[in-house]
């Protein structure tokens, strides 16, 4: 028995010397995908430094956000009523919502990632390349932000109308002006004015900037008692526009580069795309029908439009060269829909069917009654009904 016993005492601390080295082996696979990780974050973001994408002043933004998506939440549903929700985006596949008093990014955990407070009443989203930047139309205050921290708050001295931000983290924005309609400044990312433009006859309704030194505005105005837009295209190197495009009887609403270089520009009566060129525009007009919703992503853009009594109903997916992937006839008519990638996503009376980029449908999902706004991201498919957010698979 006592031998046993030896035997047993001299075993012990071979296998506790087992463990260790199994704890040595676990350390060093954590500690080597850790580096890999790093090397892989450095690699991609040099070479797009290199390409103009992105700046080294993002890159400790784009490691800290890396990480926030990891911030552990309490999981959907996230309760949140929705009469405080003032305006909503998405910051890639992240909820940024924008309450009464406050802004917050939520990641697929529920957890909020960045917090800050606002005094704004009329607050507006625009996200680009990690960045967000809201803005007040009721005053002259907006703040720039990425997932995890508020980069800085901005006074323009006079009321906003509309803002845009750059993928390098310029921004334009446009106010009104003691000699002008409107006036257009751009802010580099230390907060310089670098460009200013004035329009003395319209209102600034839009702001897009493209890849290179260029940036659109859309203006509207009136003209023997008859509205029109315009679409101007600035080269901040340059005093002159570089072009200049009109839409009679058109309230042009949104314009945005495709690619960098192409220009997508929504009226309340038409869809148009702008030449790479500058040399012509392609028009398709909504008539006989009425725009009813528009959603985009990337390249996408997901249309729905109606006949001027209800009566006919018809969906639309158009690619970033302006050709139409599909168009199909709806039952009932749509209260919202949602674009990302290929993928259209439209809420229809308690019910969202998710269609592919050839109008197929792939999935249905009953997400229930008072259900205001959905936002589809990759296979994940948010919804915001009164009293919470929910997730679906789809």
């Amino acid at each position: 028995m006592k031998k046993e016993k030896k035997v047993k005492e001299e075993r012990a601390p071979l296998s506790e010397r087992k463990k260790a080295i199994r704890r040595k082996k676990r350390f060093r696979l954590v500690l080597r995908s850790l580096i890999l990780l790093v090397v892989i974050f450095t690699i991609t973001f040099v070479t797009l430094s290199l390409l103009g994408s992105v700046r080294f002043s993002n890159i400790t933004e784009c490691f800290t956000s890396f990480f926030a998506m990891f911030k552990k939440g309490d999981g959907y549903p996230y309760t949140v009523s929705y009469s405080n929700i003032k305006t909503m985006d998405m910051l890639g596949k992240n909820p940024v919502i924008v309450e009464n008093n406050s802004i917050y990014v939520l990641n697929a955990n529920a957890g909020k990632t960045v917090e800050e407070d606002h005094s704004y009443l009329d607050p507006a989203l625009r996200v680009n390349n990690g960045r967000i930047l809201m803005f007040d139309r009721a005053s002259d205050k907006f703040m720039v932000l990425t997932s995890n921290s508020k980069l800085y708050d901005y006074q323009a001295g006079k009321n906003l109308i509309t803002a845009a931000i750059s993928r390098s983290g310029y921004v334009a924005f446009a106010t009104g002006a003691d000699n002008a309609c409107s006036v257009l400044n751009v802010l580099d990312t230390k907060k310089n004015l670098v460009f200013a433009w004035r329009c003395a006859d319209e209102y600034i309704s839009d702001i897009a900037f493209a890849s290179d030194n260029r940036l659109a505005v859309s203006v509207i105005g009136v003209k023997t008692a008859r509205a029109y837009s315009k679409v101007v295209v600035l080269d901040m190197n340059k005093d002159s526009a570089a072009a200049s495009f009109e839409f009679p009887d058109t309230s042009v609403f949104d314009i945005e580069y495709i690619s960098g270089k192409r220009l997508e520009v929504i009226g309340d009566n038409l869809y148009s795309i702008i030449s790479r060129d500058l040399s012509g525009k392609t028009d398709t007009a909504f008539a006989p029908y009425k725009l009813s919703n528009a959603a985009k992503h990337k390249r996408s853009l997901a249309l729905s439009v109606s006949e001027l009594d209800g009566g006919t109903h018809i969906l639309k997916l158009f690619n970033g060269n302006g050709k139409m992937l599909f168009e199909k006839s709806i039952e009932e008519g749509v209260d919202d829909i949602s674009v990302y990638g290929s993928s259209t996503a439209v809420l229809q009376s308690g019910k969202v069917t998710v269609f592919n980029s050839r109008g197929n449908q792939v999935s249905t999902v009953d997400v229930g009654k008072n259900v205001y706004r959905i936002k589809l991201a990759g296979s994940r498919l948010y919804v915001f009904s009164v009293n919470e957010i929910r997730t679906y698979g789809v």
